[in-house]
């Protein structure tokens, strides 16, 4: 839902009414306002301010939320003195606001008759009302005052508010929780229709760890979004650092006014001599160039095939990220700029559009896992997004979210009742318990697979730096980069910083020989990582190396790992990141060698030597036991049983090595040469 505001101290909003909006009044049905907030009810105000549907066409009204009737606005109502900051008298020059405000707790019931009314917003304010300006029902300026969030002279300056977008006629019901432009606090909006239709959207987590998530997660650039004080946080056009001159409350230029130029002009510069081509969803394929700066698409596909839709010249990064100017912009053919400027909005807010394939062909821009996951970006949108803050992940993080259909806007054509939760669907008193993976702690010795973590969240069974689970793996629901492995799963990009707990059981005291199984590319080196037990360093910080791929799995060996009976939790903390995690492999030590034999004296052998894959071993050698393999320092790189004879060397890279077999207090050892 967009506004259209006048050039004034204060802007006058004349809103849209949402898709699929037609002027006729349904029968008023229920609207609860729920206070799970840390305010009391004699601290909240409510009030509903919109568009008649049953009078004059565009005629603005309110809604007395005692008795749901609606009132024509009218400049009479602008009684309630208001605070004069910088001197500003308000439009009435008399520092006067519309009474239109009530109290959550002389609302009945909490729960207002919401009858028919179309562009409409219910404001939730805390401690004190809004100050909205009535301009009047009707007339050449109509419509009320909004916060403005640039102008320091505001009268809201400073007020904690939430704020609901809606349309409800005949056709149904419209609503989201907007956060196209700021948030002050969680909020939640539910649904609810015939056939047990019920739908949800809001925030899931506190008001105090939204701010410290929101600070932990972005960039640099974005971090003055952030309101300290207040906890409030707004869209990065509404600050100073990204401000371009063109508001007149922040007349300078800000630090980062060109942040999205250079992904921009790529996609200028690449698109002038290939044909950018997207597929649009509903909207059909679209194909064309920049010609002279102006980017022209004809639809090839649907039922818009043959137009054209244009963008004027490249966008600033504040068009971009607020969907206005060149990207809110009707040309030659209407209807079609704006799907296209739409599509566009959205691809560059989330950086999808593609600027290093040569000549790409079709881009499909609807893939949610690729989107912000390269900078320059909207990452005030991307927050919004993130697992964990909101229900679904769906938000109104900017003007074009609904492309692809990532918006919070609830609707169904037959609604029953409405319900408002201020605070979201935080609650205080669930406390997250740290418990074994299935409620059963893993055996030592055994097998420790690395997924099977903790239960109990991030913080308390596992930190993550991330805000999603980057593997894909549906296997846990968090944040840890799970990926499927074959028939199993393991943990991906892994990165410093990050840990996990596993809660375990040790058999009995005894030294132990651990294997950690891991992968890592060529190209990074591998990483390192240190393992705690009971929060005690048990292995200092040991290096991976590589394994020649992310999928090439070796065994990293480390022998006489003292660990005592009983319960116990086992830390695994990466250090350097750069590999994956399969799993944990605790064996108990193999008893003192008493005496080495040599293959000469045996009679024992292995074939081929050298070898590149398979290394077959006598008969003989078979029946002694277990065998494992040292590197050219003597690092024990491979232990494993053998299989019918044969040991699987492929995963060793070349080199020299040395096959030990032990058994029954006898060791033998082969050298031998990998190639």
């Amino acid at each position: 839902m967009k506004g259209f505001r006048l050039p004034a101290c204060f802007f006058v909003v004349l809103l849209l009414g949402l898709k699929g909006a037609f002027a006729q009044s349904p029968s008023p049905m229920p609207f609860t306002i729920e206070n799970n907030s840390e305010f009391s009810d004699d601290e909240l105000y409510v009030a509903i301010v919109g568009e008649d549907l049953s009078g004059p066409p565009g005629a603005y009204v309110w809604v007395d939320m005692k008795t749901g009737q609606q009132m024509p606005m009218d400049a009479s109502y602008n009684t309630v003195q208001g605070p004069m900051y910088g001197g500003n008298k308000g439009p009435g020059q008399e520092g006067k606001y519309a009474n239109c405000f009530t109290k959550l707790s002389e609302i009945p019931n909490k729960t207002v008759s919401l009858a028919g009314i179309q562009g409409c917003r219910m404001f939730i304010s805390v401690k004190e009302p809004l100050y909205l300006y009535f301009f009047g029902s009707t007339g050449s300026v109509k419509g009320y005052s909004s916060p403005n969030h640039t102008d320091p002279t505001d009268p809201n300056t400073g007020i904690l508010y939430e704020l609901i977008e809606l349309t409800y006629n005949n056709s149904g019901f419209w609503g989201n929780t907007s956060r196209v432009d700021s948030y002050h606090y969680p909020i939640a909006l539910e649904l609810f229709g015939e056939n047990d239709f019920h739908q949800k959207t809001g925030e899931l987590l506190s008001h105090e760890q939204i701010g410290d998530l929101y600070k932990a997660s972005v960039p640099v650039e974005f971090q003055g979004c952030y309101d300290e004080e207040s906890g409030k946080i707004v869209q990065p056009t509404k600050t100073e650092a990204f401000a371009d001159g063109t508001i007149g409350t922040m007349p300078d230029v800000g630090p980062y006014v060109n942040y999205m130029k250079p992904y921009i002009d790529a996609v200028w510069e690449k698109y002038k001599n290939e044909d950018l081509i997207f597929y649009s969803g509903e909207a059909g394929v679209w194909k064309g160039r920049v010609i002279n700066e102006r980017l022209e698409m004809v639809c090839q596909t649907g039922g818009f095939t043959g137009r054209k839709g244009i963008v004027v010249r490249r966008p600033t990064t504040q068009e971009a990220f607020e969907g206005k100017g060149v990207l809110d912009n009707r040309v030659e053919d209407g209807t079609v700029d704006l799907v296209v400027q739409a599509q566009l909005c959205a691809a560059l807010t989330r950086h999808m559009v593609d600027v290093t394939t040569p000549n790409p062909g079709e881009q499909d821009w609807s893939d949610e896992s690729k989107y912000y996951q390269e900078s320059p970006c909207n990452h005030y949108a991307k927050f919004w997004h993130q697992q964990g803050v909101r229900y679904d992940g769906k938000a109104y993080g900017f003007a074009y979210d609904d492309v692809f259909d990532q918006s919070s806007t609830t609707h169904t054509p037959n609604p029953t009742s409405v319900k408002v939760i201020l605070g979201g669907y935080y609650k205080e008193e669930i406390v997250a318990v740290q418990e074994p993976f299935n409620g059963v702690r893993a055996m030592i010795p055994g097998i420790i697979e690395a997924e099977n973590y903790d239960e109990g969240g991030e913080g308390l069974a596992f930190h993550e730096t991330t805000l999603a689970n980057e593997g894909g793996a549906d296997y846990r629901d968090d944040a840890v980069d799970i990926e499927v492995n074959g028939a199993g799963y393991n943990l991906g990009y892994l990165s410093a910083g990050e840990w996990l707990d596993y809660s375990v059981i040790v058999e009995e005291t005894a030294d132990y020989t651990l294997a950690i199984e891991f992968a890592a590319a060529d190209e990074n080196g591998g990483g390192s990582f240190r393992i705690l037990l009971d929060d005690q360093e048990l292995v200092p910080e040991t290096a991976t190396g590589s394994t020649g791929g992310w999928t090439v799995w070796q065994e990293l060996v480390l022998e006489n790992i003292a660990l005592t009976e009983g319960e116990h939790t086992l830390t695994f903390e990466v250090v350097k990141g750069d590999f994956n995690l399969d799993k944990m492999s605790f064996e108990k030590d193999i008893p003192v060698v008493l005496s080495i034999f040599s293959s000469e004296n045996s009679g024992a052998s292995i074939f081929p030597n050298p070898v590149s894959e398979q290394l077959f071993l006598s008969p003989s050698i078979v029946k002694k036991g277990s065998v494992s393999v040292l590197d050219g320092t003597g690092r024990l790189v491979l232990r494993k049983e053998v299989n019918d004879g044969a040991l699987d060397v492929s995963s060793l890279r070349n080199g020299t090595y040395v096959l030990r077999v032990e058994a029954d207090g006898e060791l033998m050892v082969f050298p031998f040469v990998k190639q």
